[in-house]
């Protein structure tokens, strides 16, 4: 009589921290994980042994650290976050249901952020507030703090070239009937600038890669109607970063400024994405 393989330990963990700024944030990134993950793995900026990783692209490095992990089960978390007391728990208790194949929880944004710096927490993190996060996970999870079950995203992943999309990897999850949750004791607070993330020419790279990996086989006709609706892209962008503005957090006019300013740059992205069924060179500039 064959015994049923015993599941995998959710605390059987590898928490990969991409190191987008280094320094000072880095350091609170680590602290607020110290007690709470045993294997943490630093790539990007703040990884001293690997100086190539600045150069690398985001993707890339997720892709390189979940090939090389060693556990059921790996955490990403940028250094630009700082995760919360109960993080680890969430996280845990998340993996202990069947059938879970990646987790995230609400995203809180520091009040002390530049005018600049929140105008891209609005942008990127305002719909993952606690107040505001979709309980309907198929509607997205955050790329600033996830984690996954190994074996069950590798094998979506072995076509892909550009590395370790959040985006691309949960639609395929979705897709392939796996189960995203999210878990509110997974806060994190995004509480460091990123400068590089926050250029207009960062935010026009990012929407071209999202837009030119959504059709990329698609005929013109259908890529020019998508691209017909980017005109009016910047005031929906806006519309739902102001709407979903986490409670208690005050948007100072400066933040707005930049906030179309960003939100504009993204959705000229988007349109050359739509435009030219490509992506260009934005891959290589998400460092």
């Amino acid at each position: 009589m064959f015994e049923r393989p015993e599941a995998p330990s959710p605390d059987d963990l590898t928490v990969v921290v991409v190191s987008l700024v280094g320094g000072a944030a880095l350091k609170a990134c680590l602290t607020a994980l110290a007690c709470q993950a045993d294997r943490i793995v630093v790539v990007g900026r703040g990884a001293s042994d690997t100086a190539d990783d600045a150069k690398t692209p985001v993707p890339v490095l997720r892709m390189k650290a979940l090939v090389a992990a060693r556990t059921p089960y790996v955490a990403f978390i940028e250094d630009t976050a700082v995760p919360g007391a109960d993080w680890r728990r969430g996280l845990s208790a998340a993996f202990a249901m069947d059938g879970t194949a990646a987790v995230a929880g609400p995203i809180t944004i520091s009040p002390s952020l530049s005018s600049r710096g929140l105008a891209l927490g609005l942008s990127e993190y305002a719909r993952f507030s606690p107040n505001e996060m979709k309980q309907d996970p198929a509607s997205g999870l955050p790329g600033l703090a996830f984690a996954v079950a190994r074996d069950a995203v590798l094998p979506l992943l072995d076509d892909q070239t550009g590395g370790l999309i959040e985006g691309d990897l949960f639609r395929r999850l979705i897709e392939t009937g796996k189960t995203v949750r999210t878990s509110d004791a997974m806060s994190v607070c995004y509480a460091a600038e990123h400068e590089q993330g926050a250029r207009l020419r960062t935010r026009f790279q990012h929407g071209r890669l999202f837009a030119g990996r959504r059709f990329p086989k698609a005929l013109l006709v259908r890529r020019l109607g998508h691209a017909a609706g980017c005109l009016l892209l910047p005031a929906a962008l806006i519309h739902r970063a102001l709407r979903d503005r986490p409670q208690g957090l005050k948007v100072w006019p400066g933040a707005v400024l930049w906030l179309c300013l960003l939100s504009t740059a993204w959705s000229a992205g988007e349109f050359t994405g739509y435009l030219t069924g490509s992506v260009g060179d934005a891959a290589e500039s998400w460092t």
